[in-house]
């Protein structure tokens, strides 16, 4: 085994070790339900327990969380007394369910990034095999590497020490596309079913992952020779506004060209499309309990903040002074860029004024991370919000030209 794959080992061993500690110490210090756990715990005790009928009205996510506890305590009753001595729904258990999902993601990334640099190869008619079994390992260990990096981020390791549906929402999307990847459509399907019991936004995933799947197809020559047509899907770096238009339009032209390359995979996902709108007709609304407070909107500056934070704490590698000398220039380099760039500016600006939202959970809950960035940067003075708008557009662009 190289040298390598065994470094990477150990560091696998060494990051589990150090989740188990944090949890311990955690479970030792919060010794009751914290934050949004006092809905969950509580539900899924009353699961473990067979009361089924019960639902605290203010979840708002359907009961995929609650379901594996219910379900192996189930079957721990039937086991020998040995078993029955480790409650599997007491608070520090029902937080271990989530610590061993964020323990395996890892696996799951390696996995899904070795899928994935399979299918883009094949679809750059590109031989992606390697001929030596070093070179092999090789790829596999810069694959491992890559998937234990994207498992520290940070937003998603500080659930995998509570009690809640991120991580099992996580686990189930990826692992339907790794499905979706390698061809198996029903049971990628299945999966993506799965994913809407934990969050039934997660019906977006699915037909992206659909979508992709079958773009895949009749991108890879499976297509029938009623057209001779070749789908079109230009590079980030060549894209026009224009293709906004035509890359779906390609897509729908070959799909009803070729509708038997593509019968598979639709047949597969569209039964839980179905059932989506099925819910949604018969629950009045995608979201469970609390309607009131969880009303959808248009948020457009979230998505400001959201590239902002990516590139800022996500992404530091962005911020290196080559890059952000190129970003400007390419911003305010020319009159003609600098009209283009004060003209976003200003629709930034009127995004901001329009549709900016505080919620009241926001406003009231000093326990969440977006309190203190509402309260002491977004909202410190009237103006902030706007003064603001510069970064998110050198944001914007930095990670547009790492893209």
């Amino acid at each position: 085994m190289a040298l390598s794959s065994k470094l990477y080992w150990s560091t696998y061993a060494l990051w589990i070790s150090a989740l188990v500690g944090i949890a311990r110490r955690i479970n030792q210090e919060v010794t009751e339900s914290y934050m949004d756990e006092i809905f969950h715990v509580p539900q899924a005790q009353a699961y473990c327990a067979g009361d089924w009928r019960y639902w605290n009205g203010a979840i708002t996510t359907p009961p995929g969380l609650y379901l594996l506890p219910a379900i192996l305590s189930n079957i721990q009753q039937h086991l020998p007394r040995y078993f029955s001595r480790f409650n599997l729904c007491s608070l520090d258990s029902l937080r271990f369910f989530n610590l061993s999902i964020l323990a395996l993601l890892p696996l799951l990334y390696t996995s899904l990034l070795l899928a994935l640099r399979t299918s883009i190869a094949s679809a750059q008619k590109q031989k992606f095999t390697t001929t030596t079994t070093k070179e092999r390992e090789e790829n596999r260990n810069s694959a491992r590497w890559e998937g234990l990096t994207i498992a520290l981020m940070p937003v998603l390791g500080w659930w995998g020490w509570l009690y809640y549906t991120d991580l099992g929402s996580v686990a189930t999307v990826l692992l339907s596309m790794r499905l979706s990847l390698g061809k198996r459509w029903f049971l990628s399907s299945f999966v993506g079913a799965i994913s809407l019991l934990f969050r039934q936004t997660n019906i977006v995933w699915v037909a992206f992952i659909a979508g992709v799947g079958i773009a895949r197809e009749l991108r890879t020559g499976n297509s029938s020779k009623k057209t001779k047509s070749q789908l079109y899907d230009p590079l980030l770096p060549d894209a026009r506004l224009i293709d906004l238009v035509l890359t779906p339009y390609s897509l729908a032209y070959l799909s009803l060209h070729n509708i038997s390359t593509i019968v598979p995979s639709l047949t597969a996902y569209l039964p839980v499309f179905l059932g989506f709108l099925a819910f949604i007709k018969l629950n009045g609304g995608i979201v469970l309990g609390d309607k009131s407070n969880h009303v959808a909107t248009i948020h457009i500056p979230q998505i400001y903040y959201f590239i902002a934070f990516s590139a800022v704490f996500f992404s530091p590698h962005l911020l290196d002074p080559a890059k952000i000398k190129k970003t400007l220039s390419s911003l305010f380099g020319s009159k003609r860029r600098v009209a283009t760039s004060l003209n976003a500016l200003v629709v930034m600006c009127w995004t901001v004024r329009n549709f900016t939202i505080a919620h009241p959970f926001l406003l009231a809950d000093n326990r969440h991370f977006a309190f203190y960035l509402w309260r002491r940067v977004l909202n410190i003075h009237p103006l902030a919000r706007y003064l603001l708008t510069p970064v998110y557009l050198i944001a914007s662009r930095l990670v547009y030209q790492a893209l």
